[in-house]
């Protein structure tokens, strides 16, 4: 069973806190956002790739760091393990695990209050494209269940959107330990 709590932060009465956390929640939109954008660019890099466009220099500078970048994650890593790289064939890169290590060092997943509260805001994400994907295959076997196409993740609102904040209870531990005597 997995237990959740969820605390809603009024403005009025924990000025402070509510701050503090608003803070995280727009950084936490800032990450989604960052990864959105990359995950949105290599899916239409990878669409002019199948219908046989030319990229401009910056989709092909991008397609080139990606594509580096998942080199260097698949290297040492069983078959089975590896990731795709992106070509006309394939535009799949919305996985947690691959995105939180690439970027792990942008100014966006380092200014979240803890590396777990990036990690699972990126699932998030990853999990909500899998869903469009799933959608999408499930409109090719059955378009009369739906209305109209799947639509993608789309991006959170630049100045006033919030992301989901989501601090485990292992962070909370840290966050309220007691300090350690000094010696």
């Amino acid at each position: 069973m997995l237990l959740t709590e969820v605390h809603h932060i009024r403005k009025s009465s924990h000025k402070d806190l509510y701050r503090e956390i608003d803070g995280y929640c727009y950084c936490a939109k800032n990450l989604y956002n960052a990864a959105n954008y990359l995950i949105r660019q290599c899916d239409r890099i990878h669409r002019k790739l199948g219908l046989g466009e030319t990229l401009l220099n910056w989709e092909t500078e991008m397609l080139e760091q990606v594509n580096e970048a998942l080199r260097l994650y698949n290297a040492g890593k069983a078959k089975t393990r590896q990731k795709q790289y992106i070509d006309e064939s394939n535009s799949f890169i919305a996985d947690a695990y691959f995105l939180s290590w690439y970027l792990k060092s942008s100014p966006e997943y380092k200014a979240m209050p803890y590396a777990t509260c990036s990690q699972i805001c990126i699932q998030e994400l990853c999990r909500s494209w899998k869903a469009f994907y799933k959608a999408l295959s499930a409109r090719r076997n059955r378009p009369e269940a739906f209305m109209g196409l799947p639509q993608k993740p789309g991006y959170l609102d630049p100045k006033e959107g919030r992301g989901w904040l989501v601090i485990t209870s292992q962070n909370l531990r840290e966050a309220v330990s007691p300090c350690k005597e000094k010696q």
